[in-house]
């Protein structure tokens, strides 16, 4: 199971599409997203979502449970907003 995080940003995506291209089976990528509507076209790909936010440590903890690769993509301004991350 691959996780990727910011996986409706424009890198995020663009990750997602290129492991599809590989050959990466869609069902074999969960996607952690915080806005569902966003992910729309993830879930018609046939990617799993975790809906979520990085700073709620459970939702967190739970959707890194199981993966076996991990892409982190943050936004520079959540970053510079967030004064402790509990990852």
């Amino acid at each position: 199971m691959i996780l990727i995080t910011g996986a409706t940003g424009n890198l995020g995506s663009k990750t997602i599409d290129h492991l599809i291209n590989k050959g990466v089976e869609p069902s074999e990528i969960s996607a952690f997203v915080r806005n569902e509507e966003k992910a729309n076209d993830l879930k018609a790909k046939g990617v799993n979502l975790v809906i979520g936010d990085y700073s709620d440590y459970n939702q967190w903890s739970q959707a890194s449970k199981g993966w076996t690769s991990f892409y982190l993509f943050l936004e520079m301004k959540w970053i510079k907003e967030t004064s402790s991350m509990k990852i």
